[in-house]
């Protein structure tokens, strides 16, 4: 142990010389917190260098935990046999909490068009507004950080303990709480705002609400207007009328124009199960009624002691169709942003891996280097260092096409099967010279079309690895069968890939296939390949799935299963 591990772990030298080693490097995995296997087995097992970058706390020696990330290489004599292990690790707490803080502030940041602050729960302190909040309000950039929320809070006709039980009360329940709020800016005048909030915890400042504020002044003003409404000026651009459950009895020229109708004809049937609830309740009601592809907005206000009812419309059309469209942008922005949330996860756990595998690469030569019996290891970290790159760019252009894919940036044309899986069978033989793999194609003939595009070599790559990297025999067997088979009227070729490695247990036969199912949330995690693998066959109108190869036996291997409709 150099000073930095005694640093780290707690352990002198002297003391952890003669103990176990899972007692002094004593590791779990921050969100299960269960035991994880450290490097060093790693390597006994595989003898091959070994990073677990992700997710890996340290237990020292006084009960406290820190964040780190560890690899291992085999030290080896010239007969290949491990004489000992280089175990390499580092405190990376700092970098965990900065990444939390980068992914809260990128989801603060990303709604820039309405006003956000972020408030601690325990004491109501603002923490932090965004540049829309504090412009809504009136107040300079960070004016209003350490300040009590009642600053922008406005009083109400409701008492404000209650509205701040019945918000607390939907945090606590769902996490989320949505409605109208009378704010007050800086220069002390009130206005509407709808807010939607949610709860949740802050590596920083611990449980907090983000709160996202639309304002909604100029539509209360335009309620109010309506509900405050007491003449029936004839000229009036809104339709307005007085009605019994039965009849109208005034209705102005708009009404008239709109409807087809005049005072004394039967109340019209839009209006009627409305009109008789707010008599016979003495409650407003609210009601949308489309005419001839426009939209009216009708309050109902039921006078007290009275038998009618007076109706006050507005043409909302215009305001329904910018709804509409909003929406519609809402849904494709939220779509666009759950899509990089996944692609930044994805890369960053990938990239991370990466990273830390050529990281250790270079350690371990700088060792090697200067140590003369040493100089034949190079070569095979090099060769390490040199397979993490490739992968990386693979990871780079799986990315790349997965984003097409999803923005249907594609094209499909008249594509023959047999000829696509044996490049990818090519390609795979060139890419894994080091392992014994056999593969061998039984199929029904040997020109054979689909509807698909150049994607499909990257599924059947991606099928076909997968049976190489979770597979430990000493020859890799893969036996690819194209068939025919019918379903729902539909003719299909069928490709079954059918593998001897270590199988895949039935809980995890269709997580395998989701987007966020990545490696190293699961030893039988399967990354990005089989994600892509998904999407690319679902955009041919085909299916995919796995079993296994024996009926029953997990452990005898994998059976992934494709189905693409044929071209006859």
């Amino acid at each position: 142990m150099n000073l930095v591990a005694e640093s780290l772990t707690g352990w002198k030298q002297a003391e952890a010389i003669g103990k176990h080693l899972n007692e002094v490097f004593n590791i779990i995995n921050e969100f299960t917190g269960e035991k994880v296997e450290n490097a060093v087995t790693r390597v006994l097992k595989e003898g091959i260098i070994v990073g677990l970058a992700n997710h890996t706390i340290l237990i020292r020696k006084d009960e406290t935990k820190i964040s780190i990330a560890d690899s291992a290489a085999p030290i080896k004599d010239k007969k290949g046999n491990i004489i000992g292990i280089v175990l390499i690790f580092r405190d990376v707490t700092e970098r965990k909490k900065a990444e939390q803080e980068l992914r809260l502030q990128s989801v603060i940041m990303t709604n820039l068009s309405e006003g956000v602050h972020l408030i601690r729960m325990d004491d109501g302190i603002i923490v932090y507004t965004n540049p829309r909040f504090e412009e809504m309000f009136g107040y300079d950039p960070g004016e209003l950080i350490g300040k009590h929320i009642s600053i922008v809070n406005a009083p109400t006709d409701k008492n404000p303990e209650e509205t701040a039980k019945e918000i607390m009360e939907n945090l606590e329940e769902t996490g989320e709480w949505h409605g109208e709020v009378y704010n007050l800016k800086k220069d002390g005048i009130p206005f509407w705002c709808y807010a939607n909030v949610s709860a949740f915890d802050h590596p920083v400042y611990g449980k907090v609400t983000v709160a996202i504020h639309t304002d909604i002044t100029e539509r209360k003003k335009a309620e109010m207007e309506i509900s405050n409404l007491a003449k029936f000026p004839s000229e009036n651009p809104n339709p307005i009328l007085r009605v019994t459950k039965e009849s109208i009895i005034y209705l102005n020229k708009v009404s008239e124009s709109i409807f087809s109708i005049k005072e004394g004809d039967p109340l019209p049937e839009m209006f009627q199960d409305a009109v008789i609830e707010a008599i016979n309740i003495n409650t407003l009601k609210e009601i949308e009624i489309e005419i001839e592809n426009q939209i009216y907005s009708f309050v109902i206000a039921p006078i007290e002691g009275e038998v009618y009812v007076n109706v006050y419309g507005r043409d909302i059309t215009k305001r329904k169709k910018s709804e509409d469209t909003l929406k519609e942008s809402e849904e494709k922005y939220r779509n666009a942003y759950n899509r990089a949330e996944f692609y930044k996860d994805l890369f960053t756990h990938d990239i991370n891996n990466i990273l830390q595998s050529i990281l250790s690469g270079i350690l371990l030569n700088e060792i090697y280097i200067n140590q003369p019996e040493g100089h034949e290891k190079l070569n095979e970290t090099y060769n390490v260092i040199k397979d993490q790159v490739k992968r990386g760019a693979k990871l780079v252009s799986n990315i790349r096409k997965l984003s097409n894919l999803e923005d249907n940036q594609i094209s499909i044309k008249t594509i023959e099967i047999c000829s696509v899986l044996e490049k990818s069978i090519t390609f795979l033989k060139n890419s894994y010279k080091a392992r014994n793999v056999n593969i061998q194609v039984h199929s029904i003939g040997e020109k054979l079309y689909v509807q698909a595009n150049e994607f499909l070599e990257d599924a059947f790559e991606n099928v076909l690895i997968n049976a190489i990297k979770y597979n430990e025999n000493s020859i890799v067997e893969i036996l690819v069968k194209i068939s025919r088979e019918q379903k729902n009227g539909i003719d299909y070729l069928k490709m079954e890939f059918k593998d001897n490695g270590i199988g895949i247990d039935d809980s995890k036969k269709d997580l395998i296939f989701q987007r966020g199912y990545m490696e190293g949330k699961s030893v039988y995690g399967m990354g990005l390949g089989l994600s892509l693998v998904k999407k690319i066959i679902e955009t041919y109108n085909g299916k995919i799935w796995v079993e296994d190869r024996v009926k029953g036996d997990q452990s005898k291997g994998s059976n992934f299963i494709v189905l693409i409709p044929e071209v006859l």
